[in-house]
């Protein structure tokens, strides 16, 4: 996947692929504005072991956390708001934690959702701003 997209993306200067552990990233401490997960964090609490899962989400928090700037900015996407909160709002974790609504797009993944739902009509952005 990481060649694929090197090549797919070769033209864009500055653009670096990187493969590391995200329980122990590889960086300088403070060292980013913004961090991005976009169903990462979903991905593993579906795993199917729940503490592991839960352990797992934690350690990669704390790592986002310390390689964030003062200020600097998580975005988390979640397809569920369930328990996000809660897993964000821990007391080693530093920032004010805001979530926004989005409206899902309509696809042929999603033609047939519940509406009514709202749970199932959105998706979810938490901004978490380091202070």
């Amino acid at each position: 996947a990481i060649r694929l997209m090197e090549e797919r993306r070769r033209s864009r200067m500055g653009l670096n692929y990187l493969v590391m552990d995200m329980e122990k990233l590889e960086f300088p401490p403070e060292v980013f504005d913004v961090v991005l997960d976009k169903a990462t964090v979903d991905s593993i609490l579906c795993s199917g072991d729940e503490e592991k899962a839960q352990k797992s989400v934690g350690k990669m928090l704390n790592e986002a956390y310390q390689v964030l700037k003062k200020a600097g900015v998580f975005l988390l996407f979640s397809h569920t708001k369930e328990g996000r909160m809660d897993m964000l709002q821990k007391d080693n974790l530093k920032w004010a934690v805001q979530h926004v609504p989005l409206p899902r797009p309509e696809n042929k993944l999603t033609a047939n959702i519940d509406e009514t739902d709202p749970e199932l009509a959105q998706h979810h952005l938490f901004v978490c701003t380091k202070y």
